[in-house]
């Protein structure tokens, strides 16, 4: 939850000065401001997935994947 209230409030910063970042670092705050890890938490509540099924490199993979999917989607016009 951190991270994403720090995301959220360098997003307000760069708003307020202006600011248009490189791609790679849009992406990297992006990734932590589009909603899409807590959405998929969300999603596995109530499944009772053991931890090396959650931790599993596919898993994360996908849930990666997953996340870039929803912040190309979901990016407002300036």
């Amino acid at each position: 939850m951190e991270a994403y209230v720090h995301a959220v409030t360098e997003e307000a910063e760069d708003r307020m000065h202006n600011r248009v970042r490189p791609l790679e670092d849009f992406l990297r705050l992006r990734r932590l401001t589009c909603g899409g890890a807590p959405t998929f938490a969300f999603l596995e509540f109530g499944l009772d997935l053991p931890n090396e099924v959650i931790c599993h490199p596919t898993l994360v993979s996908l849930t990666k994947e997953g996340v870039d999917l929803l912040l190309i989607v979901n990016v407002s016009p300036i």
